[in-house]
This record gives structure tokens, C-alpha cells and sequence, in this order.
């Protein structure tokens, strides 16, 4: 096959930084098989780690640069006959893999499949049409609040979601608990797409996973929410912990996931599901990603079942299958602290949890004596970042709770 990648993730090969190392890309598509191109930033560039002669690498400043991406795409066809598959991992480059695909009538999601897995719009509006519970919801312009927009506010009571249709991370999220602020808020939105959502109390799971060539679950995993993204923007740790395997609430959880993938038609790929459980105990969509999940996830699920999800995507895009085997070596968590608003700052000291407690396998912590600064996104230096796995879900909840309560991070405001 004449295969096409876009990279931005990065590596750190030789360190103690675990970030994208399940992302190798000559363990996951033969080199010497298949004529690979890699489509990379600078950032990306160092997750590149196959031998130069087995493949070619082309550099861009812009991913959103789709002329330059399009002139890079048609050279490689011009030199290599026709792409046969376009592969993007991350959530900002599946709509530029989406348009090359177009452009070059390559095999794989098309502009809608993927708009859909990005829409948080619309993927309510699908879930409502297929009777699945889902928060109601209304589109806004920047501006006013209009009198429909007044009138939904008091319909569904405050507080409610103020969020872009289209974002990640909880960027631009904003929990509304008042008009007045909500008319602060409208007043200063930058041009875009966004919603008012209803606000659902209650627990945020997690559901990660892949869905097979006609859309059947193949495989999954279920966790708890500690704090959600939003919280972490205002200084929260987040994290998950997994459910016990078999138990009712992940047969419940996997049971709703089926019916958001069913009504979403996903296929050939992995998923990243978000679910409220309200105070009824019964799920209810929050929004869904057709790729692997950010932050830790992914090294957790390998850690505690031996599944790499990049690897099974991978093998569903190239050849619509994938051999599963599942293993249950254990019930695992995730835990970060984030960096704090003001930097750069010294670290004179932080807490290690690596050898004091059992289930904490991984620890990312930075140096004693270095200088922390911003990095951007989850899987970055963080004031810590810890990976759980214990044979025992109660003593991996105490275990989780310990490094909650006793972590921290001594820090020095750095002059100039």
C-alpha cells in the first residue's frame, strides 16, 4: 500500500518521558511492505523514528495549511501512483486527512464521517433522533442574549454549558450561572460556532475503545472521572479510574456505549466516549471522538489489558480487521496535577509516590532545580503525572485518594 501519515505528536526517546511511545510507527505499519510518507511539523518530527531510506518525511510549519498539504500529497502521487489510505492519530489533523482524502479519492472517512465525530451539535442531534438520552442544547452567535436564547435558559435552568461546537479539552468552557454573565460572555465570543448546553449533575465516565469494520464493539474499557477537563483549567487535578471489569455499571456503561455508536455509524476506528450519569443513575451522551483518547489513557488501557489502541486502529484502517486479545492484569487509574498560571517558576522539590506506593508503577515528575514552563496540552510536563495498577479496585481507590491528598510541588516565582 502507498501510505500517507500526518504527525504532530512528539517523543522523547531515551528519557523517562513516556509520552506517544505507543505511537512507533514502524512497530505498527512494515516499512519495508507498504511506500510510507510522513507529512510532519517540527514537533512531530521527533516521533519519526523509522530509518530514512524506508520511508519519506516532509516538513510544515502549518497543519491548517491545506494548499501546502495538497501540494505534498499530489508529489508523492505523481512519484508513487495513488494513495491508498491516509492515517491521523490526533484530533486537530483528522479533518486535513479528511480533505486529502477527498481531494485524492483515498479510502477512509470522509469530511461528513468526520465533521460528525467533531460536532458536538450534531452529535446530539443524532443521539436525540435515535432516542438516546443526550443534554439539550441551543446554537448562539456571538452578541446578545436573544429571546431564544432567553427563553432556553429558562427552560432548562441554570446553570448551563457555554461551549464551542467544535473544541477539545474544555477550551472555551464555560459553566454559566447567571444572565448577567452570560451576557458578559456572549459579548465577548470570538467569531465561531458555539452552544448553550443544559447542565447534567452527576458523575463523567470515560468509555475508550475501538469499533470494527461494520461497526461492532470490539473492545473496551470504562472509568471514573476524578474532576472533569473543565476543572482542570481552574487548577483540579484530573484523572480516571477504571471500572471493574464485569461489573453492572460497566455492563450498563458499555450497553449505552453500543447505542451512541450505532446512531453515530462509526466504524474502523478507535473511540474516546464522555457519558454524565445523572441522579437518576442512568447514562447520558456528553460527546464522543473518533480517535484514541488524550492525557494517559491510552498507556493505562495497555498497562492493565495489553491492548494498544493505536496499533488495533491501525489494523482496522489497513485491513478492516484486527486480532484482539484482551488480558486482565489489573484495575488501573490515571492522575495529573497541572502547572500552575504563573511562569516560569523553580521547582525546588516534589512529592514521589514511585516506591511508596504499590500501585503507583509511573511517575513523571519534573527535575529539583529546573525550570517549569508552559508546554500545552495533557501528555506535556506537568507538576505530575502518575499511572496506577493494582489487583484490588478498593485498594486502588485508597491508593489514588493518598496521592490526591498528599501531593505537591514546591515551587520558587523566578525573578524578571
Amino acid at each position: 500500500m502507498n501510505i500517507l501519515i500526518l504527525n504532530n505528536f512528539w517523543r522523547y526517546p531515551g528519557t523517562e518521558r513516556w509520552d506517544f511511545e505507543l505511537v512507533c510507527y514502524e512497530e505498527l505499519i512494515c516499512h519495508d511492505t507498504h511506500q510510507v510518507t510522513y507529512i510532519v511539523n517540527r514537533r512531530g518530527r521527533t516521533a519519526i523514528t523509522a530509518h530514512p531510506d524506508s520511508c519519506k518525511i516532509y516538513e510544515v510549519e502549518d497543519f491548517n495549511d491545506s494548499t501546502r498539504l495538497a501540494e505534498i500529497t499530489a508529489q508523492v502521487v505523481a512519484e508513487q501512483g495513488p494513495m491508498d489510505r491516509v492515517i491521523a492519530f490526533s484530533e486537530n489533523l483528522l479533518l486535513p486527512a479528511a480533505r486529502l482524502r477527498e481531494a485524492f479519492a483515498i479510502p477512509g472517512p470522509d469530511m461528513a464521517e468526520t465533521l460528525l465525530a467533531r460536532d458536538k451539535m450534531q452529535m446530539k442531534q443524532y443521539m436525540h433522533a435515535a432516542g438516546v438520552k443526550a443534554p439539550r442544547f441551543l446554537a448562539v452567535l456571538p452578541g446578545s442574549i436573544t429571546p431564544q436564547v432567553a427563553s432556553f435558559v429558562r427552560e432548562v435552568g441554570l446553570p448551563v454549558i457555554l461551549k464551542p461546537a467544535d473544541g477539545a479539552s474544555s477550551i472555551g468552557v464555560s459553566r454559566v450561572t447567571s444572565l448577567a454573565q452570560l451576557e458578559t460572555l456572549l459579548g465577548a465570543l470570538p467569531e465561531g460556532d458555539w452552544q448553550l448546553e443544559e447542565f447534567i449533575a452527576g458523575d463523567i465516565y470515560h468509555i475508550d475503545g475501538l469499533v470494527d469494520a461494520q461497526g461492532e464493539l470490539l473492545f473496551s474499557t470504562s472509568c471514573r472521572y476524578i474532576n472533569t477537563c473543565l476543572d482542570f483549567s481552574f487548577d483540579s487535578p484530573l484523572g480516571g479510574v477504571m471500572v471493574m471489569p464485569g461489573c453492572a455499571l460497566e455492563d450498563k456503561l458499555v450497553a449505552f456505549a453500543r447505542r451512541c455508536l450505532s446512531a453515530l455509524g462509526f466504524n474502523r476506528c478507535a473511540f474516546h466516549l464522555e457519558v454524565f450519569l445523572d441522579k437518576d443513575e442512568e447514562p447520558v451522551f456528553l460527546e464522543v471522538g473518533a480517535r484514541v483518547a488524550g492525557a494517559d489513557v491510552p498507556y493505562m488501557i495497555e498497562h492493565n489489558t495489553g491492548v494498544n489502541l493505536f496499533k488495533h486502529w491501525v489494523d482496522l484502517i489497513l485491513h478492516d480487521r484486527t486480532e484482539l486479545t484482551p488480558e486482565h492484569r489489573g484495575v488501573g487509574a490515571w492522575l495529573m496535577f497541572g502547572l500552575p498560571e504563573q511562569l516560569p517558576q523553580q521547582v525546588n522539590g516534589v512529592t514521589e509516590f514511585v516506591g511508596k506506593i504499590p500501585s503507583v508503577y509511573r511517575q513523571h515528575l519534573p527535575q529539583v532545580g529546573s525550570e517549569l514552563i508552559k508546554e500545552g496540552g495533557y501528555c506535556a510536563l506537568q507538576s505530575g503525572r502518575f499511572l496506577f495498577s493494582s489487583p484490588c479496585a478498593t485498594q486502588l481507590a485508597k491508593d489514588v485518594e493518598q496521592v490526591l491528598q498528599e501531593f505537591h510541588i514546591d515551587l520558587q516565582t523566578l525573578e524578571g
